[in-house]
């Protein structure tokens, strides 16, 4: 353990676990970092600086300024109480006074070695042992051959270190670094000689194990440290350090059964932190995760625990790649060392390879407070900011960095960029002539006239497609398009703005134009999960079911995981397929290729059972094999419920195979199962409307009156219970005829809800059979619909009511008008919200009442643009696939009944033959 005097605790590794300062001692011989080396060699030195206070230096060196040792000392304090900047500053101003001085080169070695400037360090102790020559220093040649090492250049560092070999300064330190060089060489014979060397020096003792043992694990010479450490447990069989040791030397060698047996003998002496790690490590790479994870909780708990402690197993889940881990154990390191500068530029770069750019901003923000000079960390912040489009941030960094450093030509143009997304462009100028002035031959800077100008035509274009997208949150999708179109005008082919008019086509199912943006789209971005499942829809809605199949199958290859993808795949395949040509094999294929790519997916879903039993549906379903399919289908959506029994797409796929086999009792106890566990609108009105398609009125009604309570502006729910109570001849039609008499009563009103004219409406056509005089309800019915159409809150529910009464009712010489009031009532609704299916449906409806050939091609495209925008909305399903049968376009007809199959089974049958 080592003593900070900073805040006078005890701690271990380099940087206390508290404050983060640098620690007075290493908790045990490590040479494989630079500044370690030097310090084990000095650390029972004294220097001055250590001995006084800093404002005693900070006096000392104002009354003698032009004193280098003032300088030396003043730095050795701050670096020794963790203030290294102010250090480096320290160093900085006595270097320009005595740039010569092999003392002040040598201390100033030692900080820039701290701040990790190895190449600033390796400049300033070349320079200082040059000046010295032929005089020996160890400590600075140790420190020298080291920073070279740790940088590549080996040969360079043998050559520093053998002036001790015939010096009689040699160390052992000095020797076991040329015996690690020689094995880093290839040149173990070399490397033996120098080991056997220092084993003399430094004699058997437990020092020399371990630190011969750290060695040869630093140098992956695992076979010598496993006899290394064996024979030191002969001797010290209680010291844990050497079962620690001895545990990662058989891990190296592959032995991971002895390497946990000395992990585990460690523990019994003491369970100390370095222990436990290795042991997580160990479990975890032995396919035992969840294991290593509660033994790196354990350390968790540890109060002796430190940042550099939880720093390492951060290290050791970001070699697995495993970044949300590595972000914990980093965000807990940063708590118990705020100040350690390691774990906060690692938590900001794990956050930035998470795409987390606003979190890691903020760290390398905070960070710039600690090291307010570091080049790095400005270029990592202003990545971020740059990342999360907070270019506001972007640029006063920009601003803060080129105060402090020096900046290039690259910098000035990269903050001229920023400047411009800012639309500052005079200031972009100015930086633009910075970096010609900095390098004269810097071509982005001679490129800036260009790039301004193109900025400020995308500027303008930006500026024009804000319009649209105002127009867009107002859901005014005519205004929109034409604003996106005007910007596309300006700046064509912009990529954005290309986007959001294709998503504007694509709500308001303008299908051909929404198609031709997202092929075009897609050239460039052949992946882009958007643009491919949304070009999909497109080719399945313009009868191009294998192009459509085609493209998802080439997404999903790169995207296995996008399960909502492999589910249409499966039904677009199937979709192909004639139900009298399907083999049990062609099944058993696709079940081989879902489990191939479930590999690639993660271990906790259920993904993979749920896709099986999904194919197993759909690929026997109409086939001679359907009950063996439903079947497989039943077991694999059961397998997904035994891992979650509450899997919302296991109970969905069940309710369809009872559905589809007439097995309605079941069916409903899944279904009721469903909507209390997930009382969302959709389930809850998939189990209404099994009620219903099986006959259950009463409770079909029971479960329409919930949805009209909770959702009072949805006039589908309304109309249905109605429809119901109608139909429920017990409780419903009296229930239906008193509702009625309380309606005509609240209709005497001048003023009255739509609502309730809409209900009366639809009551009194439902109630004309129970009248004597039935043609009068009839006429009572249209009348009030007439009231409901002049409301002034009609709807899209009225005029689709309204129509169907009308049609239904309305012959002869007033049947045409009545069609074509209803077409131009329904325009009118298609216009005011051309997002709305429904309004498509009704307006395919009132043009199929002409009933003849041009008008009935008119309504398919109408019947397509529902379909496109609602594939729930099975009446405009069955509709489309009636009428494309007329005209002979089957394809639609069997791309709606593989729809139909994944909603409400028991319909198909109307689309099959």
């Amino acid at each position: 353990m080592a003593f900070c005097n900073k805040c006078k605790t005890v701690s271990s590794g380099v940087f206390c676990g508290k404050c983060g300062s640098s620690l007075e001692s290493s908790p045990k011989p490590v040479i494989n970092t630079a500044l370690q080396t030097a310090e084990a060699q000095q650390k029972k030195e004294k220097t001055p600086a250590k001995t006084q206070t800093l404002p005693i230096l900070e006096e000392a060196l104002k009354k003698n300024p032009s004193d280098s040792q003032a300088y030396i000392n003043l730095a050795e304090a701050q670096m020794a109480t963790g203030r290294l900047n102010k250090a480096f500053s320290t160093f900085r101003a006595g270097r320009a006074l005595a740039p010569d001085s092999p003392k002040l080169l040598k201390c100033g070695a030692k900080i820039l070695t701290a701040l990790e400037r190895k190449e600033e360090a390796i400049e300033a102790l070349e320079k200082a042992l040059t000046l010295e020559s032929p005089a020996i220093d160890p400590s600075s040649l140790l420190l020298l051959s080291t920073l070279l090492y740790d940088t590549g250049r080996k040969q360079r560092a043998l050559f520093w270190l053998q002036k001790l070999t015939d010096s009689p300064a040699q160390t052992p330190e000095a020797i076991i670094k040329i015996a690690q060089i020689h094995l880093s060489l290839g040149n173990p014979s070399e490397a033996q000689k120098f080991l056997n060397v220092y084993r003399e020096m430094a004699g058997p003792g437990l020092k020399m194990y371990k630190l011969m043992g750290e060695t040869m694990l630093a140098r992956r010479f695992f076979d010598g440290a496993v006899k290394n450490y064996s024979e030191a447990l002969e001797n010290w069989p209680g010291d844990w350090e050497l079962h620690l040791g001895l545990g990662k030397a058989y891990y190296g060698t592959g032995n991971k059964e002895a390497a946990l047996k000395e992990f585990e003998a460690g523990i019994a002496i003491e369970e100390d932190i370095s222990l436990l790690t290795e042991m997580g490590k160990l479990q975890y790479e032995s396919g035992l995760e969840e294991a290593g994870k509660d033994t790196f909780a354990k350390i968790l708990q540890k109060s002796d625990k430190t940042g550099e402690h939880l720093l390492a197993i951060a290290e050791f889940y970001l070699k697995h790649k495993k970044l949300s881990a590595a972000t914990a154990y980093l965000k807990e390191a940063e708590i118990l060392s705020p100040y350690h500068l390691k774990i906060r530029k690692l938590l900001g770069k794990t956050l930035t390879a998470q795409g987390k750019h606003v979190e890691a901003a903020k760290v390398f923000k905070d960070l710039l407070k600690i090291e307010p000079e570091s080049r790095d960390t400005y270029k990592d912040l202003i990545e971020s900011a740059g990342e999360s489009a907070n270019y506001q941030l972007q640029a006063d960094t920009y601003s803060k960095y080129f105060e402090l450093l020096n900046p290039t030509a690259e910098d000035w143009c990269d903050y001229g960029e920023t400047l411009i997304k800012l639309e500052q462009f005079d200031k972009a100028q100015e930086a633009f002539e910075q970096a010609a002035e900095t390098d004269p031959a810097c071509i982005r800077a001679y490129k800036a006239p260009d790039l301004i100008a193109e900025q400020k035509t995308k500027s303008q274009a930006r500026k024009i497609a804000q319009k649209g997208d105002e127009a867009l949150e107002n859901k005014l999708f005519l205004t929109a398009a034409a604003k996106y179109q005007e910007a596309l005008d300006v700046l064509p082919g912009d990529e954005t703005i290309l986007r959001k008019l294709a998503e504007v086509y694509i709500t308001t199912a303008e299908i051909g134009e929404a198609g031709n943006i997202l092929t075009k789209l897609r050239a460039k971005k052949p992946q882009d999960p958007w643009l491919c499942k949304n070009l999909a829809a497109v080719y399945e809605a313009e009868n191009k079911t294998r192009m459509a199949a085609e493209l998802l199958s080439s997404y999903t290859a790169d995207f296995p995981e996008d399960y909502e993808a492999q589910k249409n795949l499966l039904r677009l395949r199937r979709t192909q397929l004639v139900s009298s040509l399907i083999e049990p094999d062609m099944l058993t294929t696709v079940i081989k290729e879902i489990e191939s790519f479930a590999k690639a997916l993660p271990s906790d879903t259920a993904d993979a059972d749920l896709l099986k039993g999904y194919a197993a549906y759909l690929f026997s379903i109409r086939t001679r094999f359907q009950d063996k399919g439903i079947s497989d289908a039943r077991k694999y959506f059961g397998y997904a419920l035994q891992n979650d029994k509450d899997n919302k797409e296991a109970k969905k796929g069940l309710i369809l195979c009872e559905r589809a086999t007439g097995n309605v009792e079941k069916a409903a106890a899944i279904a009721y199962e469903l909507a209390k566990n997930s009382p969302n609108e959709e389930n809850i009105y998939r189990l209404a409307k099994l009620c219903e398609n099986f006959g259950n009125f009463k409770e079909g009604r029971r479960i329409y009156a919930n949805l009209r309570n909770k959702y009072p502006e949805n006039g589908l729910y309304r109309k249905k219970f109605i429809e119901l109570s109608a139909k429920e001849k017990t409780a419903g039609l009296p229930e239906l005829k008193e509702m009625l008499t309380q309606n005509l009563k609240e209709l005497q009103r001048p003023e009255v809800s739509i609502w309730t004219v809409y209900e009366t409406a639809i009551a009194q056509e439902l109630l004309a059979s129970e009248d004597a005089n039935p043609e009068n309800s009839i006429k009572r019915a249209l009348l009030t619909w007439q009231r409901a159409a002049l409301h002034k809150d009609t709807n899209i529910w009225v005029t689709a009511a309204m129509s169907e009464c009308q049609f239904r009712h309305v012959q002869d010489a007033q049947r045409e008008s009545v069609i074509k009031r209803a077409v131009k009532a329904a325009l009118s609704a298609s216009a005011d919200a051309p997002d709305s299916a429904l309004a498509k449906l009704v307006l395919a409806q009132a043009l199929l009442a002409f009933g003849d050939p041009m008008n009935d091609e008119k309504a398919l495209k109408y019947l397509k643009q529902a379909w496109f925008l609602d594939r729930n909305l099975t009446d405009a399903g069955i509709l489309l696939a009636k009428t494309a049968r007329a005209r002979g376009q089957t394809l639609i007809v069997d791309s709606v009944m593989y729809n139909v199959l994944l909603l409400e089974p028991e319909l198909s049958n109307r689309l099959a033959n």
